[in-house]
């Protein structure tokens, strides 16, 4: 197994999508790469979670209904400014302000692996006090 994960660190990943097929994809995927998985089906259980919680990547689905991926994102810029964000959508975004990455459905497995390694490796650490 090739690890994006540095020895002796668990990286704990949040991941909010809609579609619970595609959650557990990322789900045995994200946990066979070594990473602590949370999982939620919409974005209030997102922000929830956001809120309550610490977390290396978030992995966010843009097309939800009710809170959207776009309100997950812009919470996090203000609740968790450091927090890298890997967006996956269908819909035809290429930048999105406040994220580290987006990837379009349907997203392959080296790629998304590949898209992981980057963000993880340019990540920015908040010391304490900061």
């Amino acid at each position: 197994m090739n690890s994006i994960v540095p020895t002796g660190e668990r990286t704990r990943v949040l991941v909010a999508d809609d579609e619970p097929q595609l959650r557990a994809v990322y789900v045995r995927q994200l946990e066979a790469l070594g990473m602590g998985v949370v999982a939620v089906p919409g974005g209030a259980e997102a922000i929830a979670r956001l809120d309550a919680e610490r977390f290396d990547l978030l992995i966010l689905d843009l097309d939800m209904p009710g809170v959207s991926g776009l309100d997950v994102l812009l919470h996090a810029g203000r609740a968790a400014p450091h927090l890298p964000v890997v967006v996956v959508t269908a819909t035809e975004v290429e930048r999105l302000d406040g994220a580290a990455a987006v990837l379009h459905k349907p997203v392959d497995l080296p790629t998304l692996r590949e898209r992981l390694r980057e963000v993880l490796a340019r990540r920015v650490v908040a010391l304490p006090g900061q």
